[in-house]
């Protein structure tokens, strides 16, 4: 019997998706079963352009830091757009009770439920004592907190900044194109850090923003490259970058803290920006906008929406890790 060469060819592929369908991502959840000490015990999420490096501690405190794929500073230094921790108010982690991280990979989602809601025998649940959940909408710069008790808690969110003074970094931290092998510390120039600005007087929100106020690399890159000749949009020099922290009912305590009212569900926005060519007084208008063009949606209708990003993504995927 003569085998026909296509068919030869397509079988590898159809046993391959027939694997990857008997195995859904949800097989591949990782699941922690207690808190991390600190970030070195977080779990990644993101939509591609934002991405989050998220984790708990024992105190019951969430923590992430946000990432951006053009969160450039005027060093040429791809950095964190900031950190955002949030308070509960009692611990929802229980003294004796079981604790439960998953990343929900076909949720696009990271779970952390305490109490009976995180044992691991799920036959075995019964009321929760509390479900946190969070989330990089897939078609939105937005990350979304939510909470859910048993019994009422109170949430606050916090800005925790760290570029708050200039200062000077005590080793070259960017590109080789500011090393000058020719000079004692291998410095083409100084690398000064600018500090981050918070929002003030902001209604019922709070949030931050760093912009860039002058531009080191790209001149030089062009003078090696013998491009100096040619002008062209310098692509460091106030961009502008951050994040809005808004939540439903939510209380503005001051700069750096917006607090949700005691009860038993809490739903915290976190916006992220990057505007480029921009003035901090621009990128606010357009954080606005921004804001105003996603809850102009039902929250119900984008989670529906992500989720199903997230599906169509996994049923493309070849890759099971």
């Amino acid at each position: 019997m003569k085998l026909n060469p296509l068919l030869l060819f397509l079988l590898p592929a159809a046993l391959a998706q027939a694997a990857l369908a008997a195995e859904p991502p949800d097989a591949f959840n990782v699941v922690w079963d207690s808190p991390s000490a600190n970030h070195h015990g977080s779990m990644p999420l993101g939509n591609g352009g934002i991405a989050l490096n998220a984790w708990m501690t024992k105190d019951g405190d969430l923590h992430f830091y946000i990432s951006k794929t053009d969160a450039w500073d005027d060093n040429a230094r791809l950095v964190k757009v900031g950190k955002v921790r949030f308070h509960f108010e009692p611990n929802p982690i229980v003294a004796g009770k079981s604790f439960r991280q998953e990343l929900k990979l076909n949720q696009g989602c990271l779970e952390i439920t305490t109490g009976d809601a995180g044992a691991a025998d799920k036959s075995a649940l019964r009321t929760p004592h509390s479900a946190i959940r969070v989330w990089v909408d897939a078609n939105h710069p937005v990350i979304h907190v939510t909470a859910e008790s048993a019994t009422p808690l109170e949430a606050t969110a916090f800005v925790e900044l760290w570029r708050t003074n200039q200062q000077e970094l005590a080793e070259l931290q960017v590109s080789d194109v500011m090393t000058n092998r020719k000079v004692t510390d291998k410095r083409q120039t100084q690398t000064i850090i600018e500090p981050d600005t918070l929002l003030t007087d902001q209604r019922d929100r709070i949030g931050w923003f760093h912009h860039n106020i002058k531009s080191v690399g790209p001149q030089l890159l062009a003078e090696i490259q013998g491009l100096a000749g040619f002008p062209q949009p310098d692509p460091l020099k106030h961009r502008t970058f951050g994040g809005v922290v808004t939540a439903v009912k939510g209380e503005r305590l001051d700069d750096l803290r917006l607090r949700s009212p005691r009860g038993t569900a809490h739903r915290f926005n976190v916006f992220v920006l990057t505007r480029h060519p921009s003035t901090p007084k621009r990128w606010l208008a357009d954080m606005d906008e921004t804001i105003r063009r996603v809850e102009a949606m039902s929250f119900a209708t984008r989670h529906t929406a992500h989720e199903a990003w997230w599906n169509e993504f996994w049923k493309r995927s070849w890759i099971r890790a």
